[in-house]
């Protein structure tokens, strides 16, 4: 899973998306000024099984 909040005063939003080569994205580029954001990634595993 990704997520990605834009940190410009114009862009109040927060993106969370899957990360599989099935969900591809891209970012538009402003119409005006620049685009400020952070982004992470969040990778869940599999507890492995006790025993």
């Amino acid at each position: 899973m990704l997520w990605t909040i834009y940190l410009n005063d114009k862009f109040r939003e927060l993106l969370i998306a899957p990360t599989a080569f099935t969900h591809t994205h891209r970012g538009n580029m402003p119409k005006g000024g620049d685009k400020y954001i952070a982004t992470s990634w969040v990778l869940f595993r599999r507890r492995a099984a006790a025993g």
